[in-house]
């Protein structure tokens, strides 16, 4: 399986006999996540096989068209299209079909619409951007970049918008737009917005996003951006996260100012809401205990137990196969020419026979600064974390301490 124009960053599989292709879908996913293009295509080879290699792309059906102010399909769909106004991202309108086949607009619908094809919770057509004549958007920066002239334009008033954000001066309403976009995704994949890629590329106004989720399924929404979206939240700086979780501190007090209460009211609700938005990080992901420095967590096994559990486990999974093939483990390589060492207790155990082993430190150091990801190590890292998720949990909290305490 290879990314197009991407031959170096493949990865193989071997197996006996037949395999459902269903199996590869996670497989599929985190090497569409790093791409993050919506017309991003993998090839699939059967090595050895000399026939022209099997495309694998994110859409079923190529998108509708837009003639003389109606969608037009070209092939049998498996259900009629729909739209979504990007200006009111967290709505979706069925299409009103014509005697002619065609389909036209609701009469509701104003600006950038995305129109597309559905099959279940799945969309299954590249969507199509309409562009309709809009009324005034009044002063929301995220709504008004989208009627910029040009990609390049719009590109930069996105790019405003998002420092404001980060630096906690935007507008509620934009804030709150940029929720409904970021939740409200429905089958649709991140990378149909410029806005979304953009913020993939700037840590703190990912985190700025996940800490303004209103409750717990926005919240879980937002940390799935991450499957779809070339990030990791355990790989964003540590610094960052605390750096975010004080601001959001500071502008609750900022709040409660407002209205007279006692020092110790104050000082209550403050400590309240902070336990609160730590726990449901915490929620998430158990391995952020270290990110945000949360006092009294639980008694936590040792970093050695830990590998233990997780070489155990490997081996399990070998007496259930014929053999280990030894393969690069590209996490280590990555590593060692970044000269970046591993604990003493790794030295216990056999670290290149086990390819997801180090990616714990390999997040551990890219959240201190120590390292960038790559193509191919992002992938495994992305597999670790599906697949061996309570490793990196247990061993991420004793990697970061270790790598911060270096600095």
């Amino acid at each position: 399986m290879t990314p197009r124009n991407e031959r170096s960053n493949s990865l193989q599989f071997s197996f006996t006999g037949e395999i459902p292709l269903s199996v590869l879908k996670p497989v599929v996913e985190e090497l569409m996540a790093r791409i993050s293009e919506q017309d991003a295509v993998l090839d699939m080879d059967f090595i050895g096989d000399a026939r022209t290699s099997i495309r694998v792309k994110r859409y079923r059906y190529s998108q509708p068209h837009y003639r003389d102010g109606q969608i037009v399909l070209d092939q049998t769909m498996p259900s009629d299209p729909v739209v979504r106004m990007i200006l009111r991202p967290a709505e979706e309108h069925p299409l009103s079909s014509n005697p002619d086949g065609t389909f036209a607009l609701p009469d509701p619908c104003e600006g950038p619409c995305l129109v597309y094809v559905r099959d279940g919770p799945d969309v299954v057509s590249r969507p199509l951007l309409v562009r309709l004549p809009a009324a005034d958007v009044g002063e929301s920066h995220f709504r008004s970049a989208l009627f910029a002239p040009d990609t390049r334009t719009r590109m930069e008033k996105f790019e405003e918008a998002i420092f404001q954000f980060e630096a906690g001066t935007l507008p509620p309403d934009d804030v709150n737009y940029l929720l409904d976009l970021a939740t409200n995704l429905n089958g649709l994949p991140a990378a149909a917005f410029d806005v979304l890629k953009v913020m993939a590329r700037r840590p703190r106004s990912m985190l700025r996003l996940l800490f303004k989720a209103r409750d717990d399924a926005q919240r879980q929404a937002i940390w799935a951006l991450q499957d779809q979206l070339p990030f990791l939240w355990l790989s964003l700086p540590s610094k960052a996260w605390r750096d975010i979780l004080v601001a959001e501190r500071e502008e609750f007090e900022t709040a409660l100012s407002l209205v007279q209460l006692p020092p110790e009211k104050v000082f209550e609700f403050l400590a309240n809401r902070v336990r609160s938005l730590c726990d449901s990080l915490l929620s998430l992901e158990p391995a952020l205990a270290a990110v945000l420095d949360v006092g009294g967590a639980k008694a936590e096994p040792t970093l050695n137990m830990v590998l233990m559990e997780y070489v155990r486990d490997q081996h399990l999974f070998d007496d259930e196969t014929s053999h280990r093939n030894i393969v690069r483990n590209p996490v280590l390589e990555l590593l060692s020419q970044s000269s970046i060492r591993l604990p003493s207790e790794f030295e216990n155990h056999s670290v290149a026979e086990f390819e997801g082993i180090a990616v714990p430190a390999f997040l551990a150091a890219a959240a201190t600064g120590r390292i960038a990801s790559s193509g191919l190590s992002d992938v495994v890292v992305r597999r670790t974390l599906r697949e061996h998720g309570r490793y990196v949990s247990f061993a991420y909290p004793h990697l970061l301490r270790f790598y911060e305490a270096l600095s």
